[in-house]
This record gives structure tokens, sequence and C-alpha cells, in this order.
């Protein structure tokens, strides 16, 4: 057998997937299970730009949450949060969308690219056909559960006995599941999430997240709020003449 990686043949008049053709370029230097570990690196890697926009917006809507808890009225607080978003260009919900829409389209396109492979005989089990061993997901679950572990947040008593709770419920949920899935889907499920957790702690946390706290200080979202109401008040003068 030639190559025994190469992707079945798609279907008359179907879509032409691109990222199948990527995946089935590596499958030919080496086998499917590195092929799609590389694969998932390099797809996560693309997106990374999606996740550091969608992080920052996140942060930064954070820092003015936290500051706007301090105005007493709740009708202008409400309307400041509002103003300060419109101010600091924190992206709309559409947008959020938008970008999700991108990310949810290239996984599912690389999901498909692994559906497209032969069923190949790889270790213990074949590249699509469930793991009859469940081996595969109980090193998912090991993942799951390091990334639970590294990401808990320690808080009160109740919120970190929900968090608990939920994790628990969240991982057993995605275990049950990655046995009925095939062996390649649950390889890029395990692969996906170390990536994700390395991009998430190093990254984002580690330098977005602190960047954000270092540029929208207290004192900057102070000086962007007394801003916001001059200019307020000044229009309002305005309308009365």
């Amino acid at each position: 057998m030639k190559c025994r990686c190469f992707a079945k043949k798609a279907e008359r008049g179907g879509i032409v997937n691109p990222i199948q053709f990527f995946l089935q370029w590596i499958c030919r230097v080496i086998n499917p299970v590195f092929g799609i570990g590389i694969g998932t690196i390099f797809i996560k890697s693309a997106c990374l730009p999606i996740y550091i926009i969608r992080y920052e917006n996140s942060c930064v809507k954070t820092m003015v949450r936290k500051y706007t808890r301090g105005i007493q009225k709740r009708a202008e607080r409400k309307k400041s949060k509002k103003e300060m978003y419109q101010y600091l260009n924190v992206k709309k919900l559409s947008y959020s969308c938008f970008i999700y829409g991108i990310e949810f389209t290239v996984i599912v396109m690389f999901l498909k690219a692994i559906s497209a492979l032969n069923n190949t005989q790889e270790f213990w089990f074949k590249i699509n056909e469930v793991d009859r061993t469940s081996l595969l997901s109980y090193i998912y679950l090991a993942v799951l559960v390091l990334g639970e572990i590294i990401n808990f947040q320690k808080d009160s008593k109740v919120e970190e006995v929900m968090q608990i709770i939920i994790s628990i419920i969240l991982v057993v949920l995605l275990y049950r599941t990655s046995q009925t899935v095939v062996a390649g889907i649950v390889i890029y499920w395990s692969i996906s999430s170390l990536y994700s957790l390395f991009i998430r702690k190093v990254i984002l946390q580690g330098k977005i997240e602190k960047r954000v706290e270092k540029e929208y200080t207290t004192v900057y979202l102070e000086s962007v709020y007394s801003l916001i109401r001059k200019e307020r008040i000044s229009y309002d003068k305005c309308g009365e003449k």
C-alpha cells in the first residue's frame, strides 16, 4: 500500500474542502495519527487571532463592569457602561457571532477532513472506527481533568463548589461522548484540548490579560468616564438651546 493515509475521494458535485487536501498532504509524509496532531495545532494556531480578539474583548468588558459597579444609580450605571463600551471600541455581539462562525466553519471542515481519511489500522485502533479498548477515551479523560484542575479559580466556597459540580458534569459528558465517536475525532479532541490549555495559560492569560490590566487601569477608566460625562452634559446643553 503506497500511501495508506490518502483521503477518501470526494463525492462528485460536492464542495471542495481545502483542509482535506492539507491533511492528505501531511498524511503522505507521516501516519494519520501524527498528521491529525500536526493538523490540529496548525488549525488552532490559524484561529489564534480570533481567540485573542475574543479574549481581549472579554477582559475589557470585565474591567468596565468592575469599574461601573461603583456607580450608585442603576440607570446611570447601565448607561455609562454602554457608553464606555462604545468609547473603548468593545466588539458587539454581532461581531462576536461572526468570528465564532469563522472558527466553527474551520473546525467543521477539519473534522470532515478527518472523517474522509481511509480507515487504516494505527496502533491498537482504526482511524475511522470507535476505539473498542476505550484507551483513547481514557487519555482524553486525563486531558480534560488536567485542564479543569489548571483552570480552577479560587473563589468563595459556594462558587468553588459550583465550579467543581459543573466541571464533573462536563467531563463525564465529554468522556462518555468520546466513547461513541471514531478514534480520529478523539485524537483531535485530546490534542485540541491540550493546545487550547497552552494558548489560554501562556498567551491569553499570560500576555493579553496582563496587557489589558496594565492598560485599562482604574485611573484610565476614570478619565474615560469623566470624558463621557462631559460630552453628555455638553450634548444636553446644546439640546436645551
